[in-house]
């Protein structure tokens, strides 16, 4: 009534009621299903917190966690190590850039410390592995755990070693999951932050806290500042502190794909106990038959004589219906939730062809790529190599003008001879340098003309001529050319 009132004297003030009205309405329907309180949606926790505190109180219970299915868990232990020897593969190839042509002297004096610090154990603070074997350690880790440390240790001269530093690993147990406000500045799960939010310090155990073995108390820690430590670990929300392994969205399926093997074996092997049933003709012989063959079991060879009536039943064990198709759908689910191909994680390739394979090849490739630039690169390597260049200065090289630069190896192709002819096509085109192709292969390419200038002199010294070298066919088309020019009249 006080609607039509109000429209009877006031036509724009009732038109106003109505659409704030029917705006007060739409209020109460969400236009995102996903936020429906309904009650199919009642079950639903979810929370607003920061990264930093969805992380820490999870962080070293996923750990463990993950750690124990790469122990036990074959899939698990698959896609790790399927992430890391692709991420690295034979190892990402460190050699020094020089800015101009004045500091290129400079570059290949260093040139051969970098050589004997890289490819040999003294770059491991342990003495166990060269600098492709630690980027290896570095990827598990990054992809098992969620992330490691990597330590710089300064060496005296009288050390012995190329240049006088270097790397320790350290796993992420080492780093305080402690969170505290300072007076300039906080500590967010042991990382240590300046007033405008910059890294300062890490505040790391002495010892793994784990280490039962360990001389001193678990709980000693020091601080190392920043500029010591490459803190490595994928980067998945911003504003994240610490690094979660990449086994998180996958710990329930692989467990529960676990429980469900265990328990399809143990039905197999229950029903295989039962070989048979035996059936008497009548009560009193089923007792004496039944006392004579209580307990007994069939073994090959074996060959008895039932009395008159007596009847042997053999059982069929069910069939495990529904394995396949269940495992390999779990299957797709972790190299999904991996990043990694199907064919790659399972050794199955009985649906593969070669636009497929391809197709898989080249989207993990993307995720190489992605993971090497924008995470171990940035993080780890180009750290590794400002150490290096300060220690080398340290030692009286002169580095002015250098940088380390990195080459990583070159991926597999799924069919060398279909694919390396648009490579061949794109230099020709100009869409890509022959420098840059040489890179995409694994290569360095000064290294690579370097050495082809050496064969090159050599057979030429020698008087060979091989189809091999490229100026050979140059010739050839050159001389065919010639050729068609005089003929044409």
């Amino acid at each position: 009534m006080l609607d039509q009132f109000i429209a009877w004297i006031a036509p724009e003030t009732a038109l106003r009621r109505a659409r704030a009205r029917a705006a007060l309405s739409a209020l109460g329907a969400r236009a995102y299903e996903g936020a429906s309180r309904a009650d199919r949606m009642s079950d639903w926790r979810t929370t607003s917190n920061s990264a930093a505190a969805e992380v820490a109180p999870a962080l070293e219970l996923l750990r463990a966690r993950a750690r124990d299915l790469r122990r036990n868990n074959p899939w698990a232990a698959r896609g790790v190590a399927l992430i890391a020897s692709n991420l690295v593969v034979y190892g990402i190839a460190a050699s020094i850039e020089a800015s101009g042509k004045g500091a290129q002297k400079r570059a290949e004096r260093l040139m051969p410390a970098l050589k004997a610090w890289a490819e040999s154990t003294a770059c491991d603070a342990d003495g166990m592995s060269n600098l492709a074997g630690l980027q290896s350690l570095v990827a598990a880790s990054v992809a098992g755990d969620g992330e490691i440390l990597i330590r710089r240790r300064m060496r005296r001269l009288s050390d012995g070693l190329p240049v006088p530093m270097q790397l320790q690993l350290l796993e992420g147990d080492y780093l305080q999951n402690t969170t505290q406000a300072l007076a300039s500045g906080r500590i967010v799960q042991g990382v240590e932050f300046d007033g405008i939010g910059r890294r300062a310090a890490y505040h790391l155990y002495r010892d793994h806290p784990g280490d039962w073995l360990g001389l001193r108390q678990a709980s000693e820690t020091v601080r190392v500042p920043a500029d010591d430590i490459a803190h490595v670990f994928r980067v998945d929300r911003q504003g994240q502190v610490r690094g979660v392994t990449w086994l998180a969205p996958l710990i329930i399926t692989l467990r529960t794909l676990d429980e469900y093997e265990d328990a399809q074996l143990m039905r197999q092997k229950v029903a295989a106990c039962f070989a048979g049933s035996l059936r008497t003709p009548d009560a009193e012989a089923e007792e004496a038959e039944r006392q004579k063959w209580e307990g007994r079991t069939v073994e090959p060879g074996t060959i008895s004589v039932l009395p008159l009536g007596t009847e042997l039943d053999f059982t069929t064990p069910p069939a495990a219906e529904g394995y396949a198709p269940y495992t390999a759908t779990q299957l797709r689910r972790v190299a999904a939730g991996l990043g990694v191909p199907y064919e790659a994680l399972t050794g199955d390739l009985s649906q593969v062809n070669f636009s497929s394979a391809r197709m898989g090849w080249q989207e993990f490739g993307r995720n190489i790529e992605s993971w090497r630039w924008q995470m171990l690169m940035p993080q780890g390597l180009d750290r590794i190599g400002a150490w290096f260049l300060e220690a080398a200065t340290a030692a009286g090289y002169d580095t002015a003008g250098l940088s380390v630069r990195w080459t990583p190896p070159s991926r597999m192709l799924v069919d060398p001879a279909r694919e390396t002819q648009p490579i061949i096509d794109q230099i020709r085109s100009g869409l890509i340098s022959p420098q840059e192709a040489i890179r995409e292969r694994g290569y360095d390419p000064d290294q690579v003309l370097a050495e082809w200038q050496e064969f090159a002199k050599k057979i030429d010294e020698l008087g060979l001529i091989l189809d091999i070298d490229p100026r050979v066919e140059a010739r050839r088309k050159a001389v065919a050319g010639n050729l068609q020019e005089a003929s044409t009249p």
